[in-house]
Parts: structure tokens; C-alpha cells; sequence
């Protein structure tokens, strides 16, 4: 029979691992049926289409790797012990590429939960290339305030761009990387308001009119998707 002293060890140490290991209940990354379609049916033209747009050469792509981006919670950034460290952002993000060759990524949301449609559109590769190295237990978090990439799995985390290594230089601990994270957003909320995207966002294609390859004229969604910590 276990002694006080031993049961009382027993539980300092599990409210230390609640503190310490705030990844433990991960959600399952999904993608609907129509973001696939999306992907599949329409993502090459308009990516094309988009790219003429911004003076980049995106003809003749396919999608390769497609994941659900994540951003964190509001518990996380606040410091708080939490076992919920991401939550689903409402947007996905598909890797073009022309044959072997990476070229960007292509996002896609579904605004007020109606039809897949096309935010953005970016030429970053080194983003493009790690989100290729995501394994499937692995999470895409977006920091977006910072321009940051991780892949998050269990209480394991990885930076996937240069914004992300600014923070966390090499793989390690959510709860090492939570520090961090907390301690940049209290830096950001005593800054004026004044949002600048860093460079590797993708870019807010407002209401940009473009023309596809079949000379029908579309124009892009008028909102973009923005993270917020609520």
C-alpha cells in the first residue's frame, strides 16, 4: 500500500506534467470533401490565374501535399496551462508544384462555413518544401502575428521557416515553445495596432479581378480569413 508521502508525490508530479504537457489533446486534422474537390478540380487554373496576377509563373501546376492549418489557442498564448494548444483556423494549405519543382502554396478557406474558395496564393518554397516533411501525425500550426511555421505532435515541436526558428531554434518541448510564444504576444498587445503581414504571409488578395485560361472572369474572395486570438 502506497504511504501519504508517496501519494502525495504522485500528485505533484502529475500537476506538473498537466503544466508541462499542454499538447496531450491534439485535434484530428480534417478536409472536407469540397476543399478536395477544390483542390482537385480547380486549384491548377487558379493558381495560374493568380499568379499572372502577381507577375509569378504558376502554368502547368499540380497540388501535392494539402494540410488543415491550426493557429493557437488562446490559452497558449496567454501562458496558461492548457491541453488544448491549437485550434482549427478554417483554412487549408495546398503545395503546388510543377513537377518535382516547388513552387508556393495555394490557401483555401470556406467563408461563413459556405464554399471552398481561394485566399491566397504565396511563392515562399521554403514553407512550400517543409510542409512536405510534415509526418502524418503532425500538426500545421500558423502563427500568423509572427509569420511562423511549426509542426506540432504530442508535446513535440518543430519550426518549419526562419520566422519560426526566431523562436524556437530546433526541435523541442510545446511547452518551451508556449514560453516563448506568450511572451511575444504580451510584447505585441503594448504595441501600437498597427498589423504589418511579414513577408512569408500569403499575400491579401483583396478584390482582385483575375481572368482564367477559359476567359471567365472571377474575382477572389473579398475577406480574408485573420487570426485572432478569441
Amino acid at each position: 500500500m502506497f504511504g501519504r508521502a508517496t501519494l502525495g508525490a504522485a500528485a505533484a508530479l502529475t500537476a506538473v506534467l498537466a503544466w508541462a504537457a499542454p499538447a496531450a489533446a491534439l485535434p484530428e486534422p480534417t478536409i472536407p470533401p469540397d476543399v478536395t474537390d477544390f483542390y482537385t478540380d480547380e486549384a491548377a487554373d487558379w493558381a495560374a490565374a493568380l499568379g499572372a496576377g502577381l507577375d509569378s509563373d504558376f502554368s502547368d501546376v499540380r497540388v501535392g501535399a494539402v494540410h488543415e492549418v491550426f493557429w493557437f489557442s488562446k490559452a497558449f498564448v496567454d501562458g496558461e496551462p492548457t491541453d488544448e494548444p491549437v485550434r482549427p483556423s478554417g483554412t487549408w494549405l495546398g503545395v503546388l508544384q510543377r513537377g518535382d519543382q516547388v513552387l508556393g502554396t495555394l490557401g483555401v478557406w470556406k467563408p461563413d462555413g459556405g464554399r471552398a474558395e481561394p485566399f491566397g496564393l504565396e511563392n515562399g518554397v521554403p514553407i512550400a518544401t517543409a510542409m512536405g516533411t510534415l509526418a502524418p501525425t503532425e500538426l500545421l500550426v500558423q502563427d500568423e502575428p509572427t509569420g511562423a511555421y511549426y509542426a506540432l505532435s504530442g508535446t513535440a515541436a518543430r519550426p518549419l521557416n526562419d520566422w519560426a526558428r526566431e523562436y524556437l531554434s530546433e526541435p523541442g518541448d510545446v511547452a518551451a515553445l508556449q514560453d516563448v510564444v506568450a511572451a511575444r504576444y504580451a510584447e505585441l498587445a503594448n504595441q501600437p495596432a498597427e498589423p504589418v503581414d511579414p513577408p512569408m504571409l500569403p499575400f491579401a488578395l483583396g478584390a482582385m479581378a483575375v481572368t482564367l485560361a477559359a476567359g471567365i472572369g472571377v474575382v477572389l474572395a473579398r475577406r480574408r480569413p485573420r487570426q485572432t486570438t478569441g
